[in-house]
């Protein structure tokens, strides 16, 4: 067998008040599954440990299924699935409800975090008729980009590139918020491989609008988590200048990186050559043993109890 690595992100959770986090992950709703997009989405394996609740977003494709193949033949034939059946990808998981942080595995067979907050809003509005429900998941990023950031004192470019930006269009976030124009121009020039856009401001003055730019950085983020692809990789650059080297003749600027300076980890897994299941324990095992190493170093960026 061989040893693959599995990447993990980490999040801060906001919900509305009248969302029961506990109640949705534990509910018989989240195990029984719910089709998003052509593939269920379930969650599987489910424990509470105090304010931990570990598990499994599990996806399970019934379409598309490649056939067997005999290589150096043309050989081929159907996998055989009954109707009920399908393929089964999975996303472990960790919930801190006492400090809202989400320990989540990335899968790119699995589910999006996208479509996570999907599903989780659909449950919850079993349980609840207020239309305002919600739940959003934030990227956590590293204490020094924080920093970074925190230290400058203006911006002077920023810098993004989407790829398929035919999904940007078809998102909300695409159609409402501050990227809606840059979409706009994507569909009408016919942009389907990638959007790239670099904005300067004047090196001389007060350099771009930090309001416009936080908007922009904030909805890049969301809009990243349903175009990725194995060819074409985002990019979401800002460049800054510190306070310190604003009466400098020679100012210093710094480029940050949002989607390279995630806050995040990684496991390796033994890799069989057939799956008889989804690795569970072992991935349960390995998602506790990061939330422990990692708790103190997340403690320096968020308040935590």
């Amino acid at each position: 067998m061989k040893t693959k690595t599995r990447k993990v992100y980490f999040y801060t959770i906001n919900c509305s008040k009248n969302f029961d986090l506990e109640k949705v992950l534990m509910s018989n709703e989240s195990k029984a599954g719910i089709d998003i997009d052509g593939k269920t989405l379930e969650i599987g394996f489910v424990e509470k440990d105090g304010d931990l609740i570990t598990g499994a977003f599990v996806v399970t494709k019934k379409s598309g299924i490649a056939p067997i193949h005999t290589p150096g033949t043309n050989k081929y034939k159907k996998v055989g699935l009954e109707a009920d059946q399908g393929l089964g990808y999975p996303n472990a998981f960790l919930f801190d409800l006492k400090n809202m942080i989400l320990q989540f595995e990335f899968n790119r067979d699995g589910a999006f975090i996208s479509r996570v907050e999907e599903f989780l809003t659909i449950v919850s509005s079993e349980f609840s008729e207020e239309s305002e429900s919600f739940i959003e998941f934030n990227d956590l990023l590293t204490k020094e980009t924080y920093t970074k950031i925190l230290n400058f004192d203006k911006i002077e470019k920023i810098y993004f590139k989407l790829a398929n930006p035919s999904q940007l269009i078809a998102d909300e976030v695409g159609l409402k918020g501050s990227l809606k124009d840059f979409s706009k121009i994507a569909k009408d020039a016919n942009a389907n491989h990638s959007l790239q856009v670099t904005m300067v401001g004047e090196k001389k003055g007060n350099g771009l609008d930090k309001k416009i730019v936080k908007n922009i950085l904030e909805d890049m983020v969301k809009a990243s988590r349903n175009t990725f692809t194995s060819k074409t990789k985002n990019s979401l650059q800002v460049t800054g200048v510190k306070a310190s080297s604003l009466d400098n003749d020679l100012q210093t600027s710094d480029v940050i990186d949002l989607f390279l300076d995630k806050f995040k980890d990684s496991f390796d897994l033994q890799e069989p050559l057939l799956y008889e299941g989804i690795q569970y324990f072992e991935r349960k095992r390995e998602m506790l043993n990061i939330y422990r190493r990692r708790i103190s170093q997340i403690g320096e960026i968020i308040k935590i109890k």
